[in-house]
């Protein structure tokens, strides 16, 4: 959620969205709400929106919506706004004048089917949701070396030892993900990786079933 005139941006729970959504007042006479699906582009976005907001917040709102995988809503009652980010896709752009936030409640009542991977060397997790609901999982772990700073052959020995720790932690994982995701991957919603940025691109790389499902996994990556 980001009010758009100022700039703040917070994290908000579906609990927390939907109460704000009850405590917003009666729309003004100007209100209007604008869905935006995702793959928007930016100069499609600015022609839209340099009708509807002061120009400085045009730029600001194009910027966000454009970035975003799962597209933006915009509520907007002159002279204050919010530009909420939905944690699931926007179905169809739409413009509605007034507050209507009916596919918005409808977009956060979903329950998507979701896949998990939290990895991090020496240890993995697997799990896929039905909406809050955990349908299946299972956690891992292979050793893996920490870093070693000497030179000469000793540091030769140790990456090598290294490097196929690191294979065999990732031929596991990936694993356990086919094995649990199998079940469900013609029917995933979206995918979500966890962990240190490089070590999930490493894994990526060696893991042709996560591949596979490439469409449906979201950059977002908590850390």
């Amino acid at each position: 959620l980001r009010n758009v005139t100022t700039p703040t941006r917070r994290p908000m729970t579906r609990q927390a969205l939907e109460r704000l959504l009850e405590a917003l007042p009666p729309p003004g006479a100007g209100a209007s709400t604008l869905y935006v699906a995702p793959g928007s582009t930016r100069a499609g976005l600015v022609s839209r929106l340099t009708d509807l907001l002061p120009a400085e917040h045009a730029t600001v709102v194009t910027g966000l919506a454009a970035e975003s995988e799962t597209g933006a809503v915009l509520l907007w009652d002159p002279p204050q706004g919010h530009l909420v980010l939905p944690p699931f896709s926007v179905r169809e752009d739409a413009l509605y004048p007034g507050g209507n936030v009916n596919p918005l409640r409808e977009l956060l009542a979903q329950e998507p089917l979701i896949g998990v991977l939290l990895l991090r060397l020496g240890r993995y997790a697997v799990g896929v949701y039905r909406g809050s609901s955990l349908v299946a999982s299972k956690t891992g772990t292979r050793y893996v070396k920490g870093r070693h700073h000497a030179g000469g052959t000793s540091q030769q020995r140790f990456v090598r030892v290294r490097e196929k720790q690191v294979a065999e932690l990732f031929k596991a994982a990936c694993g356990v993900l086919a094995q649990r995701f199998a079940p469900y991957a013609g029917r995933l919603d979206h995918v979500f990786l966890g962990g240190e940025r490089l070590t999930l691109q490493a894994f990526r790389r060696r893991c042709p079933f996560l591949e596979s499902l490439a469409p449906r996994v979201r950059q977002r990556i908590p850390q």
